[in-house]
């Protein structure tokens, strides 16, 4: 409608589009790529019209569509989480009522034998809390080049003292030393050019006297 009022106000010669509904016709068909080809040699004439045919067409076939295009897509994505949560709450309401029909005894044996109450096995000699179930990965799934975890053998009893940790400096501690000495050479750097820089301006003043 804007294209369609804005190119009929232009002052030009065609006289197949002499109003605001011929051109809205016109562009609507350009748009859906139903306008005759020979038509468009009415627009060489007119530079104007034909400018603003070219801007329409280009934003209609490459702005527009692309927008269509990410709504339709960004409304697939919605729809798709929708529809994953609905069969999530489905099978949960499918399972609720399967465990209404199960005996009280299978029930027991079964959560018996899931082992809830052991311990689980982080890893080797390294055993965690209890109340899961143990899944396992592949050793290079996901590589740790450094434990961050601090381990110390020994009881875990409550009353045991915080075990000390080791007076030996790791490579953590070495970057902090390296990067505090960094900073400190900075500054005195930056301290000795300031006192230069003071005494040359003092040197230049005795000097203009």
């Amino acid at each position: 409608m804007a294209f369609a009022t804005a190119i009929s106000s232009l002052k030009h010669g065609i006289q197949d589009f002499s109003g605001v509904d011929p051109w809205l016709a016109g562009l609507l068909q350009m748009a859906l790529r139903m306008f005759p080809r020979s038509d468009y040699d009415q627009f060489e004439r007119e530079v104007a019209v034909l400018v603003s045919v070219a801007v329409f067409v280009a934003i209609v076939s490459i702005f527009l569509l692309n927008l269509l295009i990410a709504q339709l897509s960004q409304s697939y994505h919605d729809v798709f989480e929708d529809m994953q949560g609905f069969a999530r709450l489905n099978r949960a309401g499918t399972t609720a009522a399967t465990l209404t029909g199960i005996p009280a005894k299978n029930w027991n044996r079964f959560l018996d034998g899931l082992g809830f109450e052991e311990r689980l096995e982080f890893n080797e000699g390294d055993v965690g809390l209890a109340g899961g179930i143990q899944v396992t990965e592949p050793a290079n799934a996901n590589l740790v080049t450094e434990d961050a975890i601090r381990r110390y053998g020994g009881s875990t009893a409550p009353t045991m003292p915080w075990p000390q940790e080791h007076e030996e400096h790791t490579e953590e501690d070495r970057f902090d030393r390296l990067e505090r000495l960094i900073s400190k050479s900075s500054k005195a750097s930056h301290g000795r050019k300031s006192r230069v820089n003071g005494s040359n301006s003092q040197a230049s003043s005795t000097s203009d006297k």
